[in-house]
């Protein structure tokens, strides 16, 4: 039998030819397109051009799981602002859980209708990234549903870095569909920012990882929020093999955190805290109560959330640390590891600003090259001045300190594998520059 003359393929001609086949040469239709997400269940979707200069950053990212992309879509679902705001971890939770899962399903159901209709869609997870081979770089996420959202016209980032709709303000869940092709016309930018600089969310944080400039600190978030996901697991499971007996064990978790993590492995992940997106009074539907009076939203929501007397999770001489002493010290500190051990030289460099501890670097202005050996060989350049780092590849301009290294040796320092005055001693790790700039330079990474 020729190809031509298979029943599938003929099927396949006879539903191209067809009326219903949407013609792939001309731009969809958008009020069709969103119609489409609107129908499977979305509150809200907006489009997004590939080469809207908001995804110039994402861009390959985005290509390498669908190479096809021409179109974002972002998938919004609003959450119940009531059990958002709730101090009672199981009814914040309870809305996480159920509204990951809602959108994700939307995202679904949208994409199969494309399909039939001929169009090539890709739905995208909202939750949990499963690319964990490159665990813990960023490597893990391909898509990032914020700046889609953004770049479609749906909301603004606020300072607590989530995204602000115009109408539900950060309470709501995203996804986003990767359609193979363009559109009649794109969302364009909100012309104002949903944000209204109450600044509640770097007030109500209990890490102060939201900063009131718009900095953050990502790595106080994920060790404290994330304690039961990702590196915070890595740390219990850790802690569960190098205990030697169960008193030991339970020096180290209590028996709420154990059975809070196999709540999280049973029934789904918590987050220790959510306080931006609960005491956010963006949006149309949210600023009314602020608006009226702003007293009593702080005292009513915020207050609730700041008062609550819990454990925090940080990382031993860490901002975060600094940060729960002092504003909150009615909370109960627990020391951790975050994990976030590099893999490699490359990542090694690469993640330094998500571990970068401002705060301790107060007073430091220094250059300092980094050129690693044998079986990796990379270089960088890290400049740490005015409390900001810049990483950049190759060494540029003149150094305060030096440090050689070979690959392997640097990577099992940080892993607490190997100790660091052996490698200098045996000369797999060479250091040339004053010894106190190079202290300076490690307090600032305690994670």
């Amino acid at each position: 039998m020729k190809l031509t003359e298979h029943p599938s393929v003929r099927r396949y001609f006879e539903r191209k030819n067809a009326s219903r086949t949407i013609e792939s040469a001309k731009p969809l239709d958008s009020a069709w397109v969103r119609q489409v997400v609107l129908d499977a269940g979305a509150d809200d979707a907006g489009l997004a051009s590939i080469d809207n200069p908001v995804l110039a950053p994402y861009r390959e990212e985005v290509l390498t799981i669908f190479p096809e992309t021409k179109t974002c879509i972002s998938v919004i679902c609003r959450m119940n602002p009531e059990n958002v705001r709730s101090p009672f971890r199981q009814q914040y939770e309870l809305e996480y859980h159920e509204m990951y899962a809602e959108v994700n399903h939307v995202a679904r159901r949208a994409a199969a209708r494309f399909a039939q209709e001929g169009i090539r869609a890709l739905d995208c997870t909202s939750s949990y990234p499963m690319n964990m081979e490159t665990f813990p770089n960023m490597g893990m996420w391909y898509i990032h549903h914020k700046p889609i959202a953004v770049a479609a016209g749906r909301g603004m980032m606020g300072l607590h870095h989530l995204v602000v709709h115009e109408r539900f303000g950060p309470m709501m869940a995203l996804s986003s569909i990767l359609l193979d092709r363009e559109v009649t016309e794109y969302g364009k930018p909100l012309d104002y920012d949903p944000c209204c600089k109450c600044m509640l969310c770097v007030t109500s944080c209990p890490v102060g990882a939201i900063k009131a400039d718009g900095d953050i600190n990502a790595m106080a978030c994920y060790v404290h929020s994330y304690r039961d996901r990702y590196g915070g697991f890595v740390d219990w499971i850790e802690n569960i093999v190098s205990s030697r007996t169960a008193p030991e064990y339970r020096r180290k978790h209590s028996d709420a955190e154990t059975v809070l993590m196999w709540q999280s492995l049973s029934v789904g992940t918590s987050y220790k805290c959510t306080n931006c997106m609960a005491v956010c009074p963006g949006g149309d539907d949210n600023i009314g109560r602020y608006a009226e009076d702003q007293e009593r939203y702080r005292e009513e929501i915020a207050r609730k959330l700041t008062d609550r007397k819990e454990t925090i999770y940080v990382v031993k001489g860490s901002d975060a640390e600094a940060h729960v002493m002092k504003r909150f010290p009615h909370k109960t500190i627990k020391y951790v590891h975050s994990c976030t051990r590099p893999t490699s030289a490359a990542t090694f460099l690469q993640n330094l600003p998500l571990v970068f501890e401002r705060e301790q670097s107060k007073g430091l202005s220094a250059v300092f090259h980094f050129s690693f050996t044998g079986a990796e060989t990379c270089q960088g350049t890290v400049t740490i001045r005015d409390k900001k780092i810049t990483v950049g590849d190759g060494l540029s301009g003149t150094p305060d300190v030096r440090v050689r290294a070979d690959t392997e040796t640097w990577i099992r320092i940080l892993r607490g594998e190997k100790n660091f005055m052996a490698a200098l001693l045996t000369r797999r790790v060479r250091v040339q520059g004053p010894k106190n700039l190079l202290k300076a330079f490690v307090r600032c990474f305690p994670a």
